[in-house]
């Protein structure tokens, strides 16, 4: 996707979905229709989360494209250190109406269009540049495209099996219901202790998943890795903070007992022959030069060579810091407590104000 349709769709969602609010409560109390404030802001991010997809399914134009480039990076969770690989095929087409692509996008001299387009990991694996690929473009938008082999099921796989993600989706959920259990009214002393157990049971389920969540990165162990070699390092990314400090590697004091480097590596593996990036956390302090483009000392699983392990170092920043990330988790949990305290408390008074005007 080209720098403008990007940007387009973050200004849709950072304004768009305020003024729909703001436009839909309006008209809400203009024709006696409440509801309307929500509904609109729910269309706005429909439209942003599935308009895309939904349009290259129903006017997409398959063609052939050219890879170029192959790009893998190693991303990281700033508060917990943990981690996960991105694919990206940058590709180049020309198609017959190329003028209508993002300016960025789009080559003026050749009146062609590169792309840099989401892969899965096995159709990154697959790919060789130069080789020619089937991807979807918008005839109107020809900047907008995406791997014919890719489907939207693809893309939610992938944000479920980051474990942050998908924990982060059961806590929301969890709090979600416990609030709406709690604003329901209800007359009968059997119901009300049910719904007291289940608003436990969601507030237990918040906390786990947040437990879980928040966790620093466990590293691989050694009976994980079969093979040895010599990586060059990319990157290297401090954790030193928590959930509610502001504080990080610039500064002069570091809330965490025991911060910890994530180390990003590339590497050959003989089996796949092609460059693959990993990454393991570390103590920091406990490795020296870590500067980017040193070789360094690692061992990986011959079979899923991205199941990495660097030589040396101490790794005892996931136990040190389970202290810090339960008093971290102690404060989300005062508040989502209060949270559903405060929304009980008020449907209560707005059920008291009910039976007393019939």
């Amino acid at each position: 996707m080209g720098l403008v349709d990007g940007f387009f769709l973050l200004g849709l969602f950072l304004f768009g979905v305020p003024l729909a609010a703001l436009v839909g409560t309006l008209l809400g109390k203009l024709f006696g229709m409440p509801r309307l404030g929500g509904c609109l802001p729910g269309l706005v991010l429909l439209t942003i989360m599935f308009g895309v997809p939904v349009a290259l399914r129903m006017t997409g134009v398959r063609t052939t494209a050219q890879v170029q480039q192959k790009r893998e990076r190693v991303n990281v969770f700033s508060y917990t250190g943990t981690w996960y690989n991105s694919y990206n095929l940058v590709v180049h087409f020309q198609p017959p109406h190329a003028a209508r692509a993002d300016r960025t996008s789009r080559s003026w001299a050749s009146d062609s269009v590169t792309l840099s387009i989401a892969a899965t990991r096995d159709l990154f694996d697959r790919a060789r540049v130069g080789s020619a690929i089937d991807v979807v473009y918008l005839p109107y938008r020809p900047s907008i495209g995406k791997l014919a082999d890719r489907s939207l099921s693809d893309l939610f796989r992938e944000m479920l099996a980051v474990p942050d993600i998908f924990l982060g989706l059961v806590m929301v959920l969890a709090i979600g219901l416990a609030v709406w259990l709690s604003t329901r009214p209800l007359q009968n002393s059997m119901a009300r202790s049910m719904r007291a157990l289940l608003i436990a049971a969601c507030l237990g389920t918040a906390i786990t998943a947040m437990w879980f969540g928040y966790r620093n990165p466990a590293s691989v162990p050694e009976t994980a890795v079969n093979a040895s070699g010599v990586g060059h390092i990319v990157q290297v990314r401090r954790v030193d903070m928590t959930l509610f400090s502001m504080s990080s590697s610039n500064n002069s004091s570091s809330p965490l007992a025991q911060p910890f480097d994530v180390i990003e590596v590339e590497f050959t593996p003989p089996l796949l022959n092609q460059v693959v990036h990993a990454a393991d956390a570390v103590d920091t302090g406990s490795l020296r030069g870590l500067d980017p483009g040193l070789p360094l000392r690692i061992h990986y699983d011959a079979l899923t060579p991205r199941t990495m392990r660097i030589d040396g170092g101490t790794r005892t920043f996931r136990a040190k810091n389970a202290r810090d990330i339960a008093e971290q988790l102690l404060i989300v949990l005062l508040f989502a407590v209060g949270f559903v305290g405060l929304s009980a408390l008020f449907a209560r008074r707005k059920s008291g104000r009910r039976s007393a005007i019939r």
